[in-house]
């Protein structure tokens, strides 16, 4: 094992924030994790999400949780989830980017905000080369970083209208969905703070078996009522 002895205070740079206030508005924060006072106001802002019961949403949110969880242990509780009290909610836009459509080759934010033309960093001064922030209090990054935020909330809303749209019947917007959703990432979470891997080829087999199993059943259900999954009847019941 190699240590880089870097301090857990010394991991994270900055957070930002986005939500919908109550008349539908956007509404930021910035925090800069250097700064007591803003990790105090970070602390409230999960605390008050946990209470709701709100869902946080990310793009790759396994990897932002993974660090605000081990640089902050207050931060950790209110991520945490609880058998005796409300439990925060989460989402992941790279789900339902796959939702949305299984082939998009578009995947990650900057791609999506083109994509979809909300939005353009061209004119940014972060993240190219050359060109990085100094530090927190740099307003270049704290544009950039507020602007992830605002970014990855409209998209995935677009992408639920979208969603909305073509498949009004869709099991994808259900409650059994959404709570699906947040349960894998919780494992996910899980998995990544125990240092336990995922095997993708026991993952691929895994879905052939139960794709083979699926299909058997569907064939067995239509065999003896003559009723497809669906709930449409089969030609061949209806021809008699």
């Amino acid at each position: 094992v190699v240590a880089d002895h870097i301090k857990p205070t010394r991991l994270i740079v900055s957070t930002a924030l986005t939500y919908r206030n109550q008349d539908g508005e956007l509404t930021s924060g910035y925090y800069e994790w250097k700064r007591r006072d803003h990790r105090a106001s970070l602390r409230k802002w999960f605390e008050m999400a946990r209470i709701h019961r709100s869902t946080l949403l990310g793009q790759n949110i396994l990897f932002d949780l993974s660090y605000l969880r081990y640089c902050d242990p207050i931060i950790k509780y209110h991520t945490n989830y609880h058998c005796d009290r409300a439990s925060l909610l989460f989402d992941d836009l790279m789900i339902v980017n796959f939702l949305d459509f299984e082939e998009r080759p578009e995947k990650s934010l900057k791609t999506l905000v083109t994509l979809f033309g909300l939005d353009d960093y061209g004119d940014m001064g972060v993240g190219k080369m050359g060109l990085q922030p100094e530090d927190a209090s740099d307003p270049n990054l704290a544009t950039y970083n507020v602007k992830d935020t605002v970014n990855t909330l409209l998209i995935y809303e677009t992408v639920w209208r979208r969603i909305k749209e073509m498949f009004p019947d869709s099991t994808k917007m259900s409650e059994t969905c959404r709570l699906h959703r947040s349960h894998l990432i919780r494992i996910g979470l899980s998995m990544l703070e125990a240092g336990i891997g995922l095997n993708e080829d026991r993952m691929v087999y895994q879905r052939y078996k139960h794709q083979r199993e699926m299909l058997k059943l569907s064939c067995n259900l239509m065999a003896s009522t003559g009723v497809l999954p669906s709930g449409k009847k089969s030609q061949k019941t209806q021809a008699k």
